[in-house]
C-alpha cells in the first residue's frame, strides 16, 4: 500500500497489527469515553450513562423535516425490538417514553425475558448487542 510522501514500503498500522490487509471496512465500534453528566453526548435512551468500552444501538431519523437521533443501552435496544414484534402496524417511541404501562397496553405482563432487560447491569446490557445488528 503506497501513501503520498510516503516510501511505496509503507504498511498500513492495522495490517502491522495483524489485522488482516487493506482495504479495511468499519464493522462496529465502541464507546471510549464515560459520561455520567445528565445531558452527556453519550447517554442512553433510559437516562442511563454508557460505560467505556459498552455496545450500543445509535439511531438516527427524518420526520417531517426535522432530524433526530437516540441511543439505546442493550436493555433498551432489546426492548424495542420485542415492541416492534408485537404488532406490525405499530412503531414503538425511538426513546421507549410513550407514557404507556406495558400491561396496560398489551393486556398482560411483559415475557421474563423482556421484564428482567431494566435489571441488567452496564455491563450485562451491553453485551446483549455484541454481535447483532439491530
Amino acid at each position: 500500500m503506497e501513501q503520498a510522501g510516503k516510501s511505496s514500503d509503507w504498511v498500513h498500522p492495522f495490517e502491522r497489527a495483524g489485522l488482516g490487509t487493506a482495504p479495511f471496512k468499519c464493522v462496529g465500534f465502541t464507546v471510549m469515553k464515560y459520561q455520567a453528566c445528565p445531558g452527556a453526548p453519550v447517554q442512553c435512551a433510559c437516562k442511563r450513562a454508557i460505560p467505556a468500552g459498552s455496545f450500543y444501538c445509535a439511531v438516527s431519523w427524518v420526520f417531517e423535516g426535522s432530524a433526530d437521533s437516540v441511543k439505546r443501552c442493550g436493555a433498551c435496544q432489546k426492548t424495542h425490538e420485542h415492541l416492534r414484534g408485537k404488532d406490525p402496524e405499530l412503531w414503538p417511541d425511538e426513546r421507549l417514553n410513550c407514557g404507556l404501562k406495558y400491561e396496560d397496553e398489551w393486556g398482560g405482563e411483559p415475557p421474563p425475558d423482556v421484564a428482567r432487560l431494566p435489571l441488567l447491569t452496564d455491563a450485562e446490557a451491553g453485551e446483549l448487542l455484541r454481535g447483532s445488528r439491530p
